[in-house]
């Protein structure tokens, strides 16, 4: 008798299991076709007019050294290691590197955890008013994890972005 209910208590603990991993899959599958609808690829993108013109504003933004004048992220964070031409930051948790600069805009990499993201500036100027056009583009693998970040992206990087172009706005227009 106590075989009998040793093997009925088995097969309630296996159905058991078995209704769990299957709810854990189908789960997984609903947040997975969730995710495909997220995009990989996300431009986050904020703007400003300096009352400075072009060639003022640009020394300000093509040296990682001028930078120190007026953007938070290095004013505040003393780990940032500059290098001594200006094209290149180290900090203990990411690498900026300028990659190519024309005089109306400027492009540089941010690596970050394994992961590469594109940042542009990009200046327009029209008589002496420049609007100053800061995007970041981040590219997000396809692990589900990785697609929700994209949802919370904006939020995240978007008031890096708008804290970088008030202090540059505020610093350009005090020069």
């Amino acid at each position: 008798m106590l075989q009998f209910g040793a093997f009925f208590l088995c097969l309630l603990i296996m159905r058991n299991i078995k209704v769990i991993l299957l709810s854990f899959l189908i789960l997984f599958g609903i947040v997975q076709l969730y995710a495909l609808f997220i995009p990989s690829k996300v431009i986050i993108s904020r703007a400003t007019n300096i009352a400075v013109p072009k060639d003022k504003l640009l020394p300000l933004i093509n040296n990682f050294n001028s930078w120190k004048s007026w953007n938070n992220a290095l004013v505040l964070n003393k780990d940032f290691v500059i290098a001594a031409d200006g094209q290149s930051v180290k900090a203990p948790y990411a690498q900026y590197q300028f990659l190519n600069k024309t005089d109306t805009s400027i492009n540089y990499a941010i690596t970050q955890n394994k992961s590469q993201y594109n940042s542009t500036i990009n200046l327009l100027s029209v008589d002496s008013i420049t609007t100053v056009q800061w995007q970041y583009q981040i590219n997000y693998k396809w692990y589900p994890w990785e697609k929700f970040k994209a949802i919370f992206a904006d939020n995240i990087y978007g008031t890096v972005l708008d804290s970088a172009l008030i202090s540059l706005k505020a610093f350009a227009e005090k020069k």
